[in-house]
């Protein structure tokens, strides 16, 4: 019985140790983080100027920042906006960024259609990630009519743009043919 409470006793007393050498490491660390945090308000307070003047790349910035919840709390509504705001002007990272969104679902509803369009406008800037996931939703038939042919112009124009997956898909169908 003195031996169990011996061993408990001095338990508590390593327990508490240990808890008084936690509460000393976490009081110094704020003050190194403080900076840091300081430091990405500040870029992002400076980004939020450029993207409400219009600057789409800051916009896109602003959006990526939501919705990964980097530097401010993670909100998909707004990483939407924001992302929409900076496509709408023809940024190619934006239109690609919301054609996945729509197409995968993340952060939104899932909506084929909406996808199809963004990839088609990243598409038409010559972006081969867009021009692939174009041409794998028109050989499902998602958000579009299923067409193998213009699937096929699509994998050929990803490939062509040096994009490996639809140069695969392409000798896919190719050799279906």
């Amino acid at each position: 019985m003195k031996k169990g409470l011996s061993i408990f006793l001095l338990t508590g007393l390593m327990l508490t140790g240990c808890h008084q050498a936690i509460d000393t490491q976490t009081i110094s660390i704020p003050s190194k983080v403080s900076p840091v945090k300081l430091e990405i308000e500040k870029e992002f307070e400076a980004l939020t100027v450029k993207a409400n003047q219009g600057d789409s790349e800051a916009q896109f910035n602003i959006g990526k920042a939501y919705y990964d919840g980097h530097g401010v709390g993670q909100d998909y509504a707004k990483a939407i906006e924001w992302f929409t705001k900076s496509a709408e002007q023809g940024y190619v990272p934006a239109q690609y960024q919301l054609g996945t969104l729509y197409n995968y679902g993340e952060g939104a509803r899932q909506n084929y259609y909406k996808a199809a369009r963004w990839y088609l406008n990243a598409s038409n800037q010559g972006d081969a990630r867009s021009q692939y996931n174009l041409g794998m939703m028109y050989y499902a038939g998602h958000g579009v009519r299923a067409n193998p042919v213009i699937a096929k112009k699509y994998f050929a124009k990803a490939c062509g743009n040096g994009y490996q997956l639809g140069c695969n898909n392409l000798g896919i169908l190719i050799e279906r043919d």
